[in-house]
């Protein structure tokens, strides 16, 4: 059985090497490691400028094994497993505890479109696609 806890700033560590860990499709851009404390501070300070409602880790027996986050804006969710921990159901585990944790009249979700394990999750929890969104990254002033 999975457990949602309130993120900390013990969890900083882990945090940082669960972004790290992700498919490089999946990173929004690279983080520095005290980017990534200073952003848990932000969360746990309550800070306005930190896009987080929520945002729990995922434990299971007593092991830190993902995140799950919920933004200010649109109740767009995200969840995020170590890779150890992908493909063994505990995604499906850790949406059902935060469904019911945190009940809203309605939730969304962007995920890549290459990630069919979490387009069929959704499905399975009754989620619709209902749109595809399109990224480009512009070049740099810098370069």
């Amino acid at each position: 059985m999975i457990e949602l806890k309130e993120v900390t700033e013990n969890d900083a560590d882990f945090l940082f090497e669960l972004y790290q860990s992700r498919e490089s499709f999946n990173l929004i851009e690279p983080i520095k490691h005290e980017d990534q404390q200073s952003f848990v501070n932000s969360y746990v300070q309550k800070q306005d400028s930190n896009p987080y409602q929520i945002w729990n880790v995922i434990w299971k027996d007593d092991k830190r094994i993902g995140s799950v986050t919920l933004q200010k804006r649109e109740n767009a969710f995200g969840i995020w497993l170590s890779p150890e921990f992908q493909q063994g159901g505990f995604g499906s585990e850790a949406l059902a505890e935060f469904l019911k944790k945190y009940p809203l009249e309605y939730y969304t979700c962007i995920i890549n479109i290459r990630n069919v394990s979490s387009l069929h999750l959704l499905q399975k929890y009754g989620f619709r696609i209902d749109g595809i969104k399109f990224h480009k990254k512009g070049l740099s002033k810098n370069k």
